[in-house]
């Protein structure tokens, strides 16, 4: 009889399953996109109810693909990207869509909060406000939508609400709850004075656990419609970026993960925390380890938004792979042709929500394939201004780990580690829900410790070494890239204050 372990993914782009047998490692995976929303520039939402859809039928492919038998789960443990909070009533209801990580509607509230609380708030939470965080984004609907606010009787998070939905049971940890910025970041507890700043009672907040509790079990009428035992146990789970770096193999300080996602990070890992103003500060899911997160909202995202926006204008149902021969055709540095990931605003090291993506350098000799390799090169660099800014505050990795999406991509790959000038590992699988598979193998204790978990199920793919003729290259355009972003970062402000103007005009 084998021993499996189900892994559940809530991404920003889709839900994925992975199910691990806990001697042979990886036995199946499926993915399920479901949408999201945009009503407004900058405005990015998800509805809930997609998600458990998007569960059930994910479920029933990976089972007809994989075929194992349902009966042989033995645990199942979800993640999901974090900051996101469900709003429900007092019957349980939700109460609107869920505002995602990447919405930058609450950049005037998270100025509010640094102006007016930032000091006593990165005391409690180790974080400085941004659009990114459940904390401004609550203020904007207190703002703007008070009735709904007041309406609000339970917040669960993305994967906490699936869990709930499961077991019934409403709960979160310490990983998400951090998350949230309403965490007192040393005593893992929710912090009373962060609530009074937003007017949240602390009854409206679930009770904190560890990632690898055992919360519940499989309701009996989901159980039987997923052809589960009665006893499968459901454990607590993690953010999709702690967790996908736990498949990732990250066990120690030192070690870095770059990530190629919807989202790209650089994330540092340290036995201390290490907050500063220029990341995120993290709890990771192995004891006494933490991680500083610094990340760019559009990494694969940017490559997505290209595809879709200009190459299928002009060849219609062009995939990655021809697409990415574009790039090949043109040297590093596309000659002169650079991009700013700035879709949605930007994170690290900038928190700036009035950035925008550009093209610089186009002329009438270039064409489709200096832009697409600009695009990836472009990521890059963000992810190389991470790099520099991490290392100004002491945090130099000692090896890079590359996860994501992005990662398929072996000249992506190459472009990455020509731009830090690093070696890059890249791993065969490091999805989120291949750790969320390990960690229902930890919980659960079939496996040993996390360690005994990355034996099993973390497999070295490929070490990508730095060409030194590009990395020179690529230092002399990254230069110019920072250039660029400083100098057009008070036009970006400009023109929202113009566009903003203008809608107000409008809706008159």
């Amino acid at each position: 009889m084998a021993e499996l372990f189900l892994g559940v993914d809530l991404g920003t782009g889709g839900c994925k399953l992975t199910i691990v047998d806990a001697k042979k490692g990886v036995i199946g995976e499926h993915s399920k996109e479901y949408a999201s929303h945009n009503p407004h520039p900058g405005w990015s939402e998800q509805e809930p109810s997609d998600w458990m859809e998007a569960f059930h039928a994910c479920f029933e492919s990976l089972r007809e693909k994989a075929k194992f038998d349902p009966r042989d789960i033995r645990a199942l443990c979800p993640d999901a990207s974090t900051h996101n909070a469900v709003l429900l009533d007092e019957n349980d209801r939700v109460l609107r869509r869920c505002i995602m990580w990447n919405d930058q509607r609450s950049f005037a509230e998270a100025e509010w909060l640094n102006e007016n609380h930032g000091k006593r708030l990165f005391e409690i939470t180790f974080q400085k406000a941004s659009p990114t965080w459940t904390l401004p984004q609550l203020l904007w609907i207190k703002n703007n939508e008070a009735e709904l606010f007041s309406k609000i009787h339970r917040i669960a998070f993305t994967k906490d609400y699936l869990r709930y939905l499961i077991t019934g049971i409403w709960s979160t940890e310490y990983v998400d709850a951090g998350g949230s910025m309403l965490m007192d970041f040393t005593s893992r507890e929710w912090s009373a004075e962060v609530c009074d700043i937003l007017g949240l009672p602390l009854s409206a907040l679930p009770p904190i656990g560890a990632p690898t509790d055992i919360v519940g079990r499989v309701r009996p009428e989901i159980a039987k419609r997923m052809g589960l035992n009665d006893d499968v146990e459901v454990i607590a789970g993690a953010s999709d970026t702690c967790i996908e770096d736990l498949a990732a193999g990250v066990l120690r300080a030192g070690q870095c993960i770059v990530k190629l996602a919807t989202a790209g990070n650089f994330n540092v890992f340290t036995d201390e925390p290490a907050p500063n103003a220029f990341s995120f500060c993290y709890n990771y899911v192995v004891p006494g380890l933490y991680y500083a997160a610094m990340a760019t909202n559009a990494a694969a995202s940017s490559f997505r938004w290209f595809r879709d926006n200009v190459v299928r204008r002009v060849a219609p149902g062009m995939v990655f792979d021809g697409i990415e021969k574009f790039a090949h055709e043109v040297p590093p540095g596309s000659d002169g042709v650079i991009y700013h990931p700035y879709l949605n605003g930007e994170r690290a090291p900038y928190f700036d929500a009035h950035l925008r993506a550009n093209f610089f350098g186009l002329s009438s000799f270039h064409d489709l394939r200096h832009m697409t390799r600009a695009v990836l090169e472009g990521v890059a660099y963000s992810l190389k201004d991470c790099m520099k800014t991490a290392s100004s505050v002491g945090l130099v990795p000692d090896e890079v780990r590359l996860i994501g999406g992005g990662g398929k991509s072996p000249l992506w790959c190459q472009i990455v580690a020509d731009v830090l000038d690093r070696p890059v590992i890249k791993l065969r699988n490091d999805d989120s829900s291949l750790g969320s598979a390990m960690l229902a193998g930890v919980g659960s204790g079939a496996f040993a410790d996390f360690a005994d978990a990355v034996r099993v199920c973390s497999v070295v793919e490929h070490t990508y070494t730095p060409l030194p003729e590009n990395a020179d290259r690529y230092d002399e355009m990254f230069a110019v890239y920072k250039d660029i972003q400083a100098n057009l970062a008070p036009i970006h402000v400009r023109m929202h204050d113009i566009l903003q103007n203008q809608r107000i005009e409008d809706r008159r």
